[in-house]
């Protein structure tokens, strides 16, 4: 169950890096000058963003990447991290204020 859901995860992160998102991977041309500004800043906020998933505790970064890219449900994350769905909400929320604390005036 954890190997289909990491499936529908990374199914989901291709399709969220197809389009433009805050998480979308932006594979920067030789220099920034050559890009419109608005392209310049979506990269820019989109590496902060990454940045600041990216410094969660590994277990709390994979809740919000199940949450948030795979679609999943607490219930759903709890089963396949065989956790009970409320201690998956906490980890979610907690990491959602740590996230919302280390952009505050980033983005």
């Amino acid at each position: 169950m954890r190997n289909a859901a990491l499936d529908v995860q990374r199914q989901k992160q291709r399709i969220v890096k197809s389009q433009e998102s805050i998480f979308s991977d932006f594979v920067a041309s030789d220099s920034a000058a050559d890009q419109p500004p608005d392209t310049v800043l979506t990269a820019e906020r989109d590496q902060i963003l990454r940045d600041a998933v990216n410094e969660l505790e590994s277990d709390v970064r994979e809740v919000v990447v199940l949450k948030i890219f795979a679609g999943l449900t607490f219930d759903a994350i709890g089963d396949v991290m065989e956790l009970p769905s409320k201690t998956v909400a906490t980890r979610y929320r907690r990491a959602i204020l740590k996230l919302e604390e280390r952009l505050r005036g980033q983005i």
